[in-house]
C-alpha cells in the first residue's frame, strides 16, 4: 500500500517513515523533497509553509525568528531586510513607512528624527545640512531662510535677528548673505550696517586695509607715503634714491634725497645704507656703483669714483674689487691699474717667479734644471736622466741640457747641489747617457773593481778557480767541490767534473785537476767525493762512473719442486733475468763468487760445496740433489751439468762428483735424478739393494 502524505518509504522498505524536518512528503513519496528558501516544514509535513511576516527562516527546518526593529520581512523570506534611508521600520511585519517633511532617517532606523534647528533637511534619506552664514532655520525645516538685513547670522543661527548676530564693525550685512568687509581704502566703525554706504574714505597719511573699523590704527609706515583712500595694495614706497624716516607721510614731497656715500633702495624705511667696499655711491644713489676695472677699495661710504684706488704693480683688479688680486707664481706685472689676469706677464725664459705679486722676475734658474717662459719655481723642470746641467743658471729648454759623460751616471736633475753627477759603480760600466750607477752591470763571467769603465766589454774575465755572477767588483767566490772553473766562469756549478772523476775541495781551475775515482767506488758527474760500490758489486778499475746491479745472487727452495737463485737463475725453467753491469759501472759480482761488503775491489770465490748467482752478497751451500766440486760453482752450471745421477743421493753441500759406491741411494728406497731426498718404496714392495733409480726398482 502507498505511504500516506507526510511519510515516505524507499522502494525496498515494507514500512513508512515520518518526513524529516525541512522536507515535505506528498502521498506515495519514495524520497523526501527539500523545501525552497523562505519556506519551512516540521517533521511529518506533507507540504512546505511560507515563513511568517516579520520573521526570517534561515533554514527549511527553522519555523522562523522575529526580525529586529529597523528591519522588516513581508513573509516567505530566509533573512530580514534592512529598513532603507528616509523610512522607518517600527513594526517588522509591516512594510517601511516614509518619513514626513522636516524629518530624516538613515538605513536601519526604527523611527524618523526631526531636522534640528540651524539645519535644513531637503531630503529625508540624507543627514541634515548646516545653514550657511547669513541664513537660519528652526527645527523641522526643509530649507534655511535669509537673515534680516544688518545681521550676520553666524552658525548656528536659530532666528533672523538674534542680538549676537548684529553686523560687526568694518563691514556691512545685506539681507541675503554673510558679513561683507569694507573695501581697501575705506573703514566703518558702525555695527548693524545693512549696506556699503556706511564705509568712509581713509584720510591721507593713513592706510586702511579691507575690513578696517578705524583709520587711526593704520598710520602710514616710515619709508612710504599714503594719499587719501590708501588701502589695497597699501602704502606706496618712496622712489629709489630717496628715503623717509617719518610715519604718516601723505605724498612724495616728504621723501628725502639719499646722501653721498650711501644708497637708498625704493621704500627704504629708515636711514640710508652705507656704500659697501669695492663700490661708490653719489648723492641720490638707489644702488651701489662698482669701482671700475683696474681700481679697488676696502673702505665703506665712498661717494665718488675718484675715491677708488688704482691697482698696484704685481696685481690685477677686476670690477668691484675689495682687495688686489696678486699675479700668481710664474708671472709678474710692473704696471699699475691692471684689470685682468692676462695682464700679468709670463716669467722671462731662463728665470723663475716663485711667489705671488712679483713686479719683476725674482730668481735665476737652478743648476740641473731649465726654465722656459712662465716658470714658477727654479727646480720645476729638471734635466732628464742621462743628461746634466753643471754650470748654467739660464737654460730655457730641455735641449740645452748636456749629455752625461762616459764613466758617470746622471739621474734626473743632475747638476743641482742636491743631485751631483755620480761615479760609475764597481762591477758596472757607464757609457754616455747613463742614468744611474748600476744601470749596466758587467756580464756573468766578468767583474771589475774600477769605477771608470765606460763599456761592459772592458770588464775583467773571471780568473781560474773562481766564478763571477756579473755586476760585482770582485769574483763572487771559489769554484764548488766536484766542479772546475776555467777563465770567465759565470756560476759555481757551471763546469762539473766528468763522470768517473771527483774533486773534494773548493777553487779547482782546470778539468785536469779532477781526480780519478778509486777502486771499489764510482763517481757520477760533478762528484765531490767517491761513492762506494754497493754490496753485490765491485770495481777493480779506476774512474768508475756509475753504480752496478747486485745484491741478488743467492738462492732458496721454491716450495714447488725446484730451487731458485735470487741472482735470477731458476733451476726449474733455466731462465736468466737480471742485467750484468759493465765498466764504467761497478761490475756485478760474477756467479760462483760473493761481494758481501760495499766498496769491494775484487769478488770472493765461493769454494767447494757452495754456489752463488751473479750479484750475490754471499754463497750458500750446494742444494741437496746437486754437487759443487769446483771453487766457483754457478747456478747455471749447477742446473745443466751438476745434477746427481739417478741411484745416488747427494746431501746439501756435496763437494765431490757422486758415485753409486760413494753416495748410494739407501736400500728400501729409490732416488731419481737430482732428488733432494730418498723416496721410500710404497707399501707391498721392497728393494734390498742400494742404488735404486725409480719405482720400477
Amino acid at each position: 500500500a502507498p505511504c500516506p502524505a507526510g511519510t515516505w518509504a524507499p522502494g525496498n522498505s515494507s514500512s513508512c517513515s515520518p518526513c524529516p524536518a525541512g522536507s515535505y512528503c506528498p502521498a506515495a513519496a519514495s524520497v523526501p523533497l527539500l523545501c525552497d528558501a523562505g519556506l519551512f516544514a516540521i517533521a511529518g509535513s506533507a507540504w512546505c509553509s511560507p515563513c511568517p511576516r516579520g520573521m526570517a527562516c534561515a533554514s527549511p527546518r527553522d519555523a522562523g525568528r522575529p526580525c529586529p526593529l529597523g528591519s522588516y520581512s513581508p513573509g516567505g523570506r530566509s533573512a530580514c531586510w534592512t529598513c532603507p534611508p528616509g523610512s522607518r521600520c517600527s513594526r517588522p511585519e509591516e512594510l517601511p513607512q516614509p518619513c514626513p517633511l522636516g524629518y530624516y532617517s538613515l538605513a536601519g532606523a526604527a523611527s524618523c528624527v526631526i531636522c534640528p534647528s540651524a539645519h535644513a533637511c531637503p531630503r529625508s534619506d540624507e543627514p541634515p545640512a548646516p545653514c550657511p552664514p547669513g541664513t537660519w532655520s528652526e527645527a523641522g525645516r526643509t530649507a534655511c531662510a535669509p537673515c534680516t538685513a544688518g545681521y550676520q547670522c553666524r552658525f548656528p543661527a536659530r532666528g533672523p535677528a538674534a542680538p549676537k548676530d548684529l553686523c560687526a564693525v568694518g563691514g556691512y550685512c545685506p539681507a541675503v548673505g554673510a558679513w561683507v568687509p569694507c573695501p581697501g581704502g575705506s573703514f566703518s566703525n558702525s555695527t548693524g550696517a545693512a549696506g556699503g554706504g556706511t564705509c568712509q574714505a581713509c584720510p591721507a597719511g593713513y592706510n586702511c586695509p579691507s575690513g578696517s573699523s578705524a583709520f587711526d590704527a593704520g598710520l602710514c609706515p616710515a619709508g612710504r607715503f599714503c594719499p587719501a583712500g590708501t588701502g589695497d595694495p597699501g602704502p606706496q614706497a618712496c622712489p629709489a634714491g630717496t628715503y623717509n624716516d617719518r610715519q604718516g607721510l601723505r605724498g612724495t614731497s616728504g621723501c628725502k634725497l639719499c646722501p653721498g656715500g650711501n644708497y637708498c633702495p625704493g621704500g627704504n624705511a629708515g636711514q640710508w645704507i652705507p656704500c659697501p667696499p669695492g663700490h661708490y655711491c653719489p648723492p641720490g644713489s638707489e644702488a651701489p656703483m662698482a669701482c671700475p676695472e683696474g681700481t679697488w677699495s676696502q673702505d665703506l661710504g665712498l661717494a665718488t669714483v675718484t675715491n677708488c684706488r688704482p691697482c698696484t704693480p704685481g696685481a690685477w683688479c677686476p670690477r668691484a674689487s675689495v682687495e688686489v688680486s696678486l699675479c700668481p707664481p710664474g708671472t709678474y706685472s710692473f704696471v699699475s691699474s691692471a684689470a685682468r689676469l692676462d695682464q700679468c706677464l709670463p716669467c722671462d725664459a731662463g728665470k723663475a717667479c716663485p711667489t705671488w705679486g712679483l713686479t719683476a722676475p725674482a730668481v735665476e734658474c737652478a743648476l740641473g734644471h731649465y726654465c722656459p717662459s712662465g716658470t714658477a719655481h727654479p727646480t720645476e723642470r729638471p734635466c732628464p736622466a742621462g743628461y746634466a746641467n753643471l754650470a748654467s743658471t739660464s737654460l730655457v729648454q730641455e735641449a740645452d741640457c748636456t749629455v752625461c759623460p762616459a764613466a758617470f751616471a746622471c739621474p734626473e736633475g743632475t747638476g743641482h747641489p742636491s743631485q751631483p753627477m755620480q761615479a760609475c759603480a764597481p762591477g758596472h760600466g757607464c757609457p754616455e747617457y747613463t742614468t744611474y750607477p748600476t744601470q749596466y752591470p758587467c756580464p756573468p763571467g766578468t767583474f771589475t773593481p774600477s769605477r771608470s769603465i765606460t763599456n761592459v766589454a772592458d770588464c775583467t774575465p773571471c780568473p781560474q778557480g773562481s766564478y763571477c755572477l756579473g755586476g760585482e767588483p770582485e769574483p763572487s767566490g771559489p769554484c764548488a767541490p766536484g766542479h772546475y772553473c776555467p777563465n770567465s766562469t759565470a756560476w759555481a756549478q757551471q763546469w762539473p767534473c766528468p763522470a768517473g772523476t771527483y774533486y773534494p775541495d773548493w777553487g779547482l781551475g782546470d778539468i785536469g785537476g779532477c781526480l780519478p775515482c778509486p777502486l771499489g767506488n764510482f763517481c757520477p758527474l760533478g762528484s765531490s767525493a767517491p761513492t762506494v760500490c754497493t754490496p753485490g758489486t765491485y770495481s777493480d778499475k779506476l774512474s768508475t762512473a756509475a753504480p752496478g746491479f747486485g745484491g741478488l745472487g743467492y738462492g732458496g727452495w721454491t716450495g714447488s719442486g725446484g730451487w731458485i737463485g735470487f741472482g735470477g737463475y731458476n733451476l726449474t725453467n733455466g731462465l736468466w733475468s737480471p742485467p750484468i753491469s759493465l765498466w764504467p759501472r761497478c761490475t756485478t759480482c760474477p756467479a760462483g763468487f760473493a761481494c758481501s761488503d760495499s766498496g769491494m775491489s775484487a769478488p770472493v770465490v765461493c769454494g767447494l760445496g757452495r754456489v752463488s748467482g751473479a750479484g750475490a752478497l754471499q754463497c750458500i751451500p750446494c742444494p741437496a740433489g746437486f754437487y759443487c766440486e769446483v771453487n766457483a760453482t754457478s747456478w747455471t752450471s749447477l742446473n745443466r751439468t751438476r745434477r746427481c745421477e739417478a741411484g745416488t743421493l747427494c746431501p746439501q753441500g756435496t763437494q765431490v762428483v757422486p758415485t753409486q759406491a760413494g753416495l748410494p741411494c739407501p736400500a728400501g728406497c729409490y732416488c731419481p735424478e737430482s732428488t733432494p731426498f730418498a723416496i721410500a718404496c710404497p707399501e707391498g714392495t721392497y728393494n734390498s739393494d742400494p742404488n735404486g733409480k725409480s719405482l720400477d726398482d
